[in-house]
C-alpha cells in the first residue's frame, strides 16, 4: 500500500510539471491545461497547432526544409 501511495504522489508531481510546461509554452493558464488533461483529450494535427503544442504540420520530407 505504501508503494502505491508513493507512486500516486510521483504521478501527481509529474502531471503538475507537465501542465506547467504546456501552459508556459502555449500561453494558456495552468488551470485550463489541467482541465484539458483531466480526461483523454485527443486532437487532430490542426487542433494541436491551434492549441500551441505543435508549431507546424509536416506532411512530406520536403516540409522539413
Amino acid at each position: 500500500a505504501s508503494d502505491i501511495a508513493i507512486q500516486a504522489k510521483e504521478i501527481l508531481k509529474t502531471r503538475e510539471r507537465i501542465a506547467r510546461a504546456i501552459a508556459k509554452q502555449t500561453g494558456k493558464t495552468y488551470e485550463s491545461v489541467l482541465a484539458d488533461m483531466e480526461r483523454d483529450f485527443w486532437m487532430s494535427a490542426e487542433e494541436a497547432v491551434a492549441y500551441g503544442i505543435v508549431s507546424r504540420i509536416i506532411e512530406r520530407q520536403t516540409d522539413l526544409s
